[in-house]
C-alpha cells in the first residue's frame, strides 16, 4: 500500500498546477450543482404538498398596513375567536412565538384547524388539558426532548412536547412552504393564549387562512376587521400555488440542465487528464506489470491520484452547504457517491492496458 500512495503523490506532483486549478473549478461547479439539485428537491416537495391542499380550496389574503399600526377592539377578538375557535373555519399561525428556556430554536404556534388540515395526530387529552399546551418537535430539533416542559410569559400554562413530527413536516404560510424539521410547533387555540395573543394579534390576522369559504364569508370577515386598521385582499391558494410552482419548476429545470453539462464537462477534464497521464505511463505501468507487480496496484494507484482531484472539492463544497444551511443527503451518502464515481473514472488504465500489447510499450522508440 505504501507503494501505491507514493506513486500516486509522484503523478500528483508532476501535475501539482493543473490539479490545484481544476480543484477550483470543481469546488464552484458542485457547490452550485448541489445547490439546484436541493432546490429540484425542494419544488417537487412543494408540488406534491399543494395539491394535498387542494380540497380544502383555501383562500388567504394579502394585507396593508396602517400608519397607526394594528389595532384589536372587541369587535376583532370576538371575529378571531369565532373564525378560529368557535367556527374552526380557518387556521393561522405565530411565528418565532417567545418560549422561556427555548432558544435559537425557531417556535411555530398553529390555530384554528391547522390540526385537520396538515392531520397532526394528537391524543386529544393533550389538547384539551387546561393546564398545558402540548407541542411537537421537528425531526431535526436537538437538545429537546419529548416530556420536557417550558413555561410562558404573562400565561399560567406549560408548553409540554407530547411527540414529534413526521419527517420533512411543512406549512403553508399564504403561498410558501414553511419546514417544520427545525421548528418546535405548539398547538393551541386563539382563546387559549390569553394576553398572549394581543401581542401577536398582527400575525395571526396576517397568516389566516379559510377553508372553503364562500363570497359573503369572505366579505363578513374583511368587514368585521375593519377596526384592526388593516385592509385586505382575498388570494385563492389554489390559482397562486399553482402558477408559482410552475414558474419555479421551469427556472430550477433551466438551471439544473445548466449545472449539469457543466458538471459532466468537469468530468470529462478528469478523464481527459487522467488519459495524458496513462499515456506519459504506459511504459512504466507496462514494466511494473512485466516485474510482478498486479493490475490492483495500478487502480488505487490511479484511485488515490483521481481522489485528491475529487474528494477536496466535494468536502469544500459540502462544508459550504452546511454553512448556508442547505442538507439533502448526508455527508457519508455523497462521500459514498463520489467513491463510486471515482472507482468507475479509475477503471480507465486497466481497460488501456489490458487492451494493449505490453512488449509494445517496451520498445526503446515508444
Amino acid at each position: 500500500m505504501r507503494g501505491r500512495i507514493y506513486y500516486a503523490l509522484k503523478d500528483i506532483k508532476k501535475n501539482i498546477l493543473s490539479i490545484i486549478i481544476f480543484m477550483g473549478q470543481l469546488v464552484i461547479f458542485t457547490f452550485f450543482l448541489l445547490i439546484v439539485i436541493n432546490e429540484l428537491f425542494n419544488v417537487y416537495s412543494y408540488g406534491k404538498n399543494m395539491e394535498k391542499l387542494y380540497d380544502y380550496n383555501l383562500v388567504y389574503f394579502n394585507t396593508y398596513y396602517h400608519p397607526l399600526g394594528t389595532k384589536v377592539t372587541e369587535k376583532v377578538d370576538t371575529t378571531l375567536k369565532e373564525v378560529l375557535d368557535d367556527k374552526k373555519r380557518a387556521y393561522s399561525i405565530i411565528e418565532n412565538f417567545p418560549v422561556q428556556d427555548i432558544q435559537n430554536i425557531k417556535t411555530v404556534v398553529a390555530l384554528g384547524n391547522f390540526q385537520e388540515i396538515y392531520d397532526i395526530n394528537l391524543e386529544k387529552d393533550d389538547f384539551d388539558n387546561q393546564s398545558k399546551i402540548p407541542a411537537l418537535l421537528g425531526r431535526n430539533v436537538k437538545n429537546v426532548k419529548v416530556g420536557d416542559e417550558f413555561s410562558l410569559n404573562l400565561l399560567d400554562k406549560k408548553v409540554v412536547i407530547v411527540g414529534e413530527l413526521p419527517k420533512n413536516s411543512s406549512y403553508f404560510k399564504r403561498q410558501m412552504e414553511e419546514s417544520l424539521n427545525n421548528s418546535i410547533l405548539i398547538l393551541s387555540s386563539y382563546e387559549g393564549l390569553g394576553l398572549l395573543r394581543y401581542h401577536n394579534v398582527e400575525q395571526i390576522i396576517t397568516n389566516i387562512t379559510f377553508v372553503d369559504p364562500d363570497i359573503k364569508e369572505i366579505n363578513d370577515f374583511i368587514n368585521n376587521m375593519e377596526e384592526s386598521n388593516l385592509s385586505f385582499t382575498p388570494n385563492y391558494f389554489n390559482d397562486t400555488v399553482s402558477k408559482l410552482y410552475r414558474q419555479n419548476k421551469t427556472n430550477i429545470l433551466f438551471f439544473f440542465t445548466f449545472f449539469l453539462f457543466t458538471f459532466a464537462f468537469s468530468i470529462l477534464g478528469i478523464l481527459s487528464n487522467l488519459i495524458t497521464l496513462v499515456d506519459k505511463n504506459l511504459q512504466e505501468f507496462a514494466v511494473h506489470l512485466l516485474y510482478g507487480g498486479t493490475l490492483a496496484d495500478l487502480y488505487w494507484r490511479t484511485y488515490i491520484y483521481v481522489a485528491s482531484m475529487i474528494f477536496l472539492p466535494l468536502l469544500a463544497s459540502l462544508y459550504l452547504l452546511e454553512q448556508t444551511g442547505l442538507k439533502f443527503f448526508s455527508n457519508l451518502t455523497m462521500l459514498i457517491w463520489g467513491g463510486i464515481l471515482i472507482g468507475l473514472i479509475s477503471l480507465y488504465p486497466l481497460w488501456k492496458l489490458k487492451n494493449k500489447d505490453l512488449v509494445f510499450y517496451l520498445r526503446r522508440d515508444y
